[in-house]
């Protein structure tokens, strides 16, 4: 018997088709601790019969697509889809209601193109039947106003139910409304024509229809297919020509599903057994099963939602009739992490700096998260050659091998702030050092300045110059002419290149590989070495104000739809520039130093208004970033760091050596001084501690902090444990102190009680706990353990579980 956990104690049982499943015995809605419905509003009931929606997030606007008809059944006229939008979610207007005369049209479902336009699939039922009865179309617009269309794509009687991008490619699965029934793949061609990708899924039903398709990390493709009786899971590898497909405990009608950044899969639609209502239910992939989550307030006529997550918010549009017609409806749901649910926190050896609170569970007394502002440190290079000037900026510097490397673009201006007057085009130019601190600018002798090509730029005349920003491409399986690559923009483009040596560059594609975004200040990419893929951070306009798009690619060449990154701590602000890096000590972290610019401030009366300083952020996931509101480096006592455009940081953080003897190493970053004004822009080197960005602070008066059951390594194929001690981070005044617990379930283990734990105090990036003299926790490996810090004037930066020859730092 197929099993439905409906949250109910007791069930009766329906007959669907000739499939029996559970049902609850009572009507009462189901909730779950991990979705909480914050409010449902009515958005739209003009037309007799208002159903069938999709809804998407687009330029900025909530766009919502739905059918207006006389009634639910099909072949009736005067049939339209309806396109409203809103730019807050809460007042909609009208923006284009699309037709067909040839016959009834059907579902709106939309998907974004790789160039940037909105794509509206949909079908018709013709009113002659004479050839078919059934035909796809497709619109597409790039404002929601003008819609080209409608085309005929696909084949005659295969209704093309929704579409999903997945690394530029559109899927679509189209379903035979004739006899025989099947289900067919589309894939979108160069020309976002629907062409055939696997002829026949081999879905085993008498009739295969709606669907919807998301994507993993992985490449890993999973299909939620209503067919007659229970619903199908498809699960396929990329090129996705191979399909395996799990019958499911329940019917699904109109569904939906959507990936959470946390990994699990969320479905929503209509379930049938006894009570027609619309609800969200997790799916578990490995046994296809469906477990319902939430109940939307619906009934009667009622399915076919729409999801967007924004925020950690999941909009959902639908339709019912629970309130007398069928009308329109936009929920929107928390979305709880799935952390505590999943279970401890597998952190195995790595380093977990405390940048953010998700390994913690508790603070307590005085302890909270700090963050850290760096040392300012000395100028390190001055932008004083011809080439160079007093609009030199957006610097990129990382360290490879025995060299560090830098490039940033030379220019000038004239006239005292106007922008307008410029003496010499704009170049890329390259500077490198030993140390990190001490720069040259090597005479490369690759492009003439002014008669000669004694001097530094590696890059000239071609897209790029305003904002080249190169890297080492870590990836395995770069190609020996592809060790380094850059990005740069030109106009609406950005562009990528390609270099074997890091000095000579050359164009890999003769087209902008991301479109969608305005790329006028410093954009960058780079080889994600934790997820083994191209990322993507980028300047667009949200609302007016500056932000950041992300896109992912595989191949640098073919990249995702650029995305818009969600924050946690703060307001909207003008994020000039984004600074994001996976930090290299702790490559599952993005750790962001955004310039934070305040247009319509002006302490100088300077003729370019605005000022700005740097700010900190992190993420784990690249797409949810939680952002500090204070600076970390502020414009502080130099007047000309008052100016607009200064403060800008470099993209890097490099470790370099301290000026402290016997000290172990410190991060670098470096900012801009001096934009405007005089005859060279100045680069700033700041210093932090080894993860010193944030930490567990808590004064002489005492805190402590638990964090989640985690688990770290457990033994390898020898004897030897992985992971024998554990190291902290940590700084304490003479009279400070660290203590440390562990527990398991919540209660103390023996031998490694706070009773037992030796006082930790002194300076050290890792400096291994003990008790009674012992650091040894191999045996605790594998286990679900929480870690207990007990603090007096101290500031612990980061933990990690680690081997006995490990290095310390």
């Amino acid at each position: 018997m197929l099993h439905l956990r409906l949250f109910a104690s007791a069930c009766l049982f329906v007959l669907y088709g000739s499939v029996a499943i559970p049902r609850p015995a009572t009507s009462a809605d189901v909730t779950s601790p991990d979705l909480e419905l914050l409010s449902v509003e009515k958005i739209w009931d003009a037309a007799p019969h208002n159903a069938f929606t999709d809804l998407v997030h687009y330029k900025d606007q909530w766009v919502c697509g739905f059918r207006e008809a006389p009634s639910h059944a099909g072949g009736v006229k005067d049939s339209r889809i309806r396109i409203i939008a809103s730019g807050d979610g809460e007042a909609w207007e009208s923006l284009a209601a699309l037709e067909d005369s040839r016959g009834d049209i059907r579902d709106a479902k939309f998907g974004v193109l790789p160039d940037g336009r909105l794509m509206l699939l949909t079908a018709l039922q013709l009113f002659d039947t004479s050839q078919q009865k059934h035909q796809s179309l497709a619109w597409y617009t790039d404002d929601l106003k003008s819609w080209d269309g409608p085309h005929d794509v696909g084949d005659p009687d295969l209704w093309t139910w929704g579409i999903n991008f997945h690394d530029g490619v559109g899927y679509s699965i189209g379903y035979r409304t004739v006899e025989p029934r099947f289900a067919r793949l589309y894939a979108t061609g160069s020309d976002q024509a629907l062409v055939t990708h696997v002829d026949d899924l081999g879905v085993e039903s008498d009739y295969p229809n709606e669907s919807v398709i998301v994507f993993d990390d992985n490449d890993t493709a999973y299909c939620l297919l209503r067919c007659s009786g229970p619903a199908q899971l498809g699960t396929s590898e990329a090129p996705y020509t191979d399909w395996t497909w799990q019958v499911m405990n329940a019917p699904v009608g109109g569904p939906e599903m959507i990936r959470l950044p946390d990994g699990r899969l969320l479905g929503g639609g209509r379930l049938y057994d006894g009570r027609q209502r619309t609800s969200l239910f997790w799916i578990d992939p490995a046994t296809a099963e469906l477990t319902e989550a939430l109940t939307l307030p619906s009934g009667g006529d009622t399915s076919y939602p729409g999801f967007v997550l924004r925020d950690g918010i999941l909009h959902v549009s639908y339709y019912a009739s629970h309130e007398g017609k069928s009308s329109i409806y936009l929920a929107k749901v928390r979305v709880n992490t799935a952390d505590d649910a999943a279970g401890p926190i597998a952190i195995g050896d790595r380093l977990e700096p405390f940048v953010d609170d998700h390994l913690i569970d508790s603070l307590a007394g005085a302890a909270r998260l700090m963050l850290h502002k760096p040392t300012d440190r000395e100028v390190v290079i001055s932008h004083d050659e011809p080439w160079e000037g007093n609009t030199s900026t957006y610097h990129t510097v990382f360290h490879d091998g025995e060299k560090y490397r830098m490039y940033y673009r030379g220019h000038h201006v004239e006239a005292h702030g106007s922008g307008k007057i410029k003496n010499h085009p704009e170049f890329i130019c390259y500077a490198e050092s030993d140390d990190g601190i001490r720069w040259v600018k090597p005479k490369l002798g690759l492009f003439e300045f002014d008669g000669s090509k004694e001097n530094n730029i590696v890059w000239a005349d071609g897209p790029g110059v305003h904002n080249f920003a190169p890297f080492h491409d870590t990836n395995p399986n770069a190609a020996a002419d592809e060790k380094y690559k850059a990005v740069g923009s030109r106009g609406k483009g950005l562009y990528v290149f390609k270099s074997p040596d890091a000095i000579h560059w050359e164009l890999m594609h003769d087209n902008p590989v991301i479109t969608d975004g305005a790329f006028d200040s410093l954009n960058l990419a780079f080889f994600d070495t934790h997820r083994q893929r191209y990322v993507d951070f980028h300047r667009h306009f949200r609302n007016g104000v500056r932000d950041i798009k992300t896109a992912v690619s595989k191949d640098f060449i073919d990249w995702s739809e650029p995305q818009w990154l969600n924050y946690t701590g703060v307001s909207p602000e003008h994020l000039y520039t984004n600074g994001i890096v996976a930090y290299h000590r702790a490559p599952h972290l993005f750790i962001g130093l955004p310039k934070r610019f305040i247009p319509n401030r002006n302490p100088s009366e300077h003729p370019a208004k605005g000022v700005s300083d740097a700010v900190f952020m992190s993420s784990r996931d690249g797409r949810t970033f939680h952002r500090w509101p204070e600076a970390i480096v502020r414009p502080g006592l130099q007047a000309t760091r008052w100016i607009n455009r200064n403060n800008l940081p470099a993209w890097g953080i490099v470790e370099t050596e301290s000026d402290i003897a016997g000290a172990p190493n410190e991060l670098s970053i470096y900012t801009t001084e001096d934009y405007y004004e005089g005859d060279a822009v100045k680069l700033r080197r700041h210093t932090w501690r080894l993860d010193g960005f944030v930490s567990i602070h808590s004064p002489f008066s005492g805190g402590e902090v638990m964090t989640k059951p985690v688990l770290f390594a457990e033994k390898d194929a020898g004897d030897e444990p992985q992971s024998t001690r554990l190291l902290l981070n940590v700084s304490t005044s003479a009279a400070g102190s660290v203590q440390v617990e562990l527990l398991e379930a919540g209660e103390p283990i023996p031998g490694f009680t706070l009773a037992e734990s030796d006082t930790m105090f002194g300076d050290s990036v890792a400096l291994p706990a003990s008790w009674k003299g012992d650091s040894d926790v191999s045996k605790l490996a594998g286990k679900a353990v929480q870690v207990r810090l007990v603090l007096k004037d101290a500031d612990v930066y980061a933990f990690r579980f680690a081997g006995a020859t490990d290095s310390d730092q």
